[in-house]
């Protein structure tokens, strides 16, 4: 990529991630997700300090080392990134993957959705996330989540995107999406976070998951949106789908989500 091109993708708003796969930034653009992110000479924080980012900010991912940096219970590596806006002159510097976000996603022209995840909790085994509302440099609002995981300890090795979908029939909400995690093994979860954002409000919302295992059962939920055909408003139903192989059978169960124009409650 020229440093011209480089440029022009930095300046660009909002700002777009590279892919994100199996726990590793993909080289391309990457969002910064923590409040302050420090760029080192070498990927060791004991290294010299070059610069300094903050969230929202958007830098180039050249390629990711074999170092790891340990923060919160989580090991993730350190990314060699060009310093802009001189990318082809400017010395290597380095970031670790603890302060990029995993996916970011335009929700109109001036904002974004960020969601990272960041930290790991050897008790509960879980994956501590946040999602990001960001406009220029300001954070609007964020939100605790947990990453969907499973069989994994220091290292999250999910793929993680972010996909939009229609708000229609939820009072107030100017945006509505999904934190989507695919892991593609047998006997392993996989699927979506809804997140409503009112244009003041990030709330966390319903999620479905499926998980299967070859030649014994499929376990599967589905979302059903109040703009979707059958759809109520002010309603998020998750619709649950078990098919057991050996005996032939199946089973359905739905549970609703109601939105009250702040957030979701189980009914």
């Amino acid at each position: 990529m020229t440093a011209l091109a480089v440029l022009l993708a930095l300046i660009a708003s909002p700002p777009q991630a590279s892919s994100y796969v199996y726990g590793a930034h993909q080289p391309g653009l990457a969002v910064v997700l923590s409040d302050s992110a420090v760029a080192y000479a070498a990927p060791d924080t004991l290294a010299r300090k070059l610069d300094l980012y903050h969230t929202g900010d958007t830098l180039l991912i050249e390629e990711p080392t074999d170092q790891l940096h340990l923060r919160n219970g989580l090991r993730t590596p350190w990314y060699r990134i060009s310093r802009p806006p001189d990318a082809e002159d400017a010395p290597d510097a380095y970031i670790p993957g603890i302060d990029l976000a995993a996916a970011a996603i335009a929700i109109d022209p001036s904002t974004s959705l960020l969601f990272g995840v960041i930290g790991y909790d050897p008790e509960s085994r879980r994956f501590p996330a946040q999602a990001r509302v960001t406009s220029a440099d300001s954070l609007l609002d964020h939100t605790p989540m947990d990453a969907m995981a499973a069989m994994m300890e220091d290292r999250y090795d999910y793929t993680v995107t972010l996909s939009r979908e229609d708000p229609s029939g939820l009072d107030g909400v100017e945006w509505l999406g999904s934190v989507d995690f695919s892991y593609e093994a047998c006997g392993m979860e996989n699927g979506s976070a809804y997140l409503a954002w009112t244009g003041d409000d990030l709330t966390a919302g319903p999620v479905s998951i499926w998980i299967s295992e070859a030649g014994l059962f499929e376990y599967s939920e589905r979302a059903l949106l109040p703009s979707d055909p059958g759809g109520r408003p002010n309603e998020i139903r998750i619709i649950a789908t078990s098919e057991n192989y050996e005996s032939q059978t199946t089973e359905t169960d739905t549970t609703t989500y109601i939105w009250n124009g702040r957030n979701f409650s189980r009914e």
